[in-house]
């Protein structure tokens, strides 16, 4: 399925999510990197810097060998770049450290999770707009309820929390995350 520009709406999705996080990432202020996060024990620089290791490993994990980045958008060029230049990441499957063999799409919707919650994140601890792509959220709380329980890892995410019924589909979604909205 294309998304309009020739490349799959998987990859579209990612670049999405990327733009996000880049939207919060470019108002961080030199002061705000040691702010705390939603993320309990993270700072803004923590969160980032996992970030950047998670699309890393995920990259790794989907077979991708990258040149060494030293900078976020050199490391956004190489995931994208090996993306679209992978033929078979609508339909090869991969061994995945805690879910086993999954699709190779599975580990692309878990890199584009990690980046809108944390896009979420980054924005809280900024105090700037946490508004979200419809699109993304969808996608992710999509994502979350088909990984079910194997999420309610401590190094992935604690408990969900009750919303109101009623509540917006964010909202929804960040909850499932183990945050309050």
């Amino acid at each position: 399925m294309s998304d309009g520009t020739g490349e799959a709406e998987p990859i579209g999705l990612w670049r999405l999510a990327v733009e996000g996080f880049d939207d919060r990432l470019r108002v961080v202020g030199t002061q705000q990197w040691d702010l705390p996060t939603p993320c309990e024990e993270w700072t803004v620089r923590d969160l980032f810097e996992h970030v950047q290791w998670a699309q890393r490993r995920y990259s790794e994990i989907l077979g991708y060998e990258l040149e060494p980045a030293d900078d976020w958008p050199a490391l956004e060029a190489a995931v994208a770049t090996a993306l679209v230049s992978d033929d078979s990441l609508l339909t090869a499957t991969i061994i995945h450290p805690v879910a086993g063999e999954v699709p190779k799409l599975l580990a692309l919707n878990i890199m584009v999770n990690d980046l809108v919650g944390h896009t979420w994140d980054l924005a809280r601890a900024l105090g700037v707009d946490d508004t979200l792509s419809p699109e993304l959220v969808d996608a992710s709380y999509q994502l979350l309820l088909q990984l079910g329980d194997t999420i309610r890892d401590p190094k992935w995410y604690g408990p969900a929390l009750d919303v109101p019924s009623g509540s917006s589909a964010q909202d929804r979604y960040v909850a499932l995350l183990g945050r309050k909205p």
